[in-house]
């Protein structure tokens, strides 16, 4: 019983923990990239003039030949935290269905 109690108590006292760089990292800044693409460049223009009037720098749309098609790809940068980057991915999600483009997902720099 007393075995018990004390295997208890050893427990309880490690769920405690200091700040970790784990916690660190979840509230440190980052460069957070997000790539579109679309056969429609104008799609694309008007989907930039959003993400900057929201604050996101973003590219000018580029075209390039994929499959025999012509296709158009814009990026946009913001900065947020690590936490921040799942709610970040459904915000660029929404924005290519609001603009009938593809969201063709997120990176960040090694820096």
């Amino acid at each position: 019983m007393r075995m018990m109690m004390l295997l208890v108590l050893v427990v309880l006292a490690g769920c405690g923990h200091a700040a970790t760089s784990d916690d660190a990292d979840a509230t440190r800044k980052i460069s957070l990239d997000q790539y579109f693409y679309s056969e429609s460049e104008e799609r694309l223009r008007a989907l930039q003039g959003q993400l900057q009037a929201d604050g996101y720098k973003a590219s000018r749309p580029s075209s390039y030949e994929h499959n025999g098609v012509t296709e158009w790809s814009i990026h946009s940068t913001v900065e947020v935290t690590t936490r921040e980057i799942a709610g970040e991915d459904e915000k660029a999600e929404k924005y290519a269905e609001r603009f009938g483009v593809q969201y063709d997902g997120n990176g960040v720099s090694l820096e």
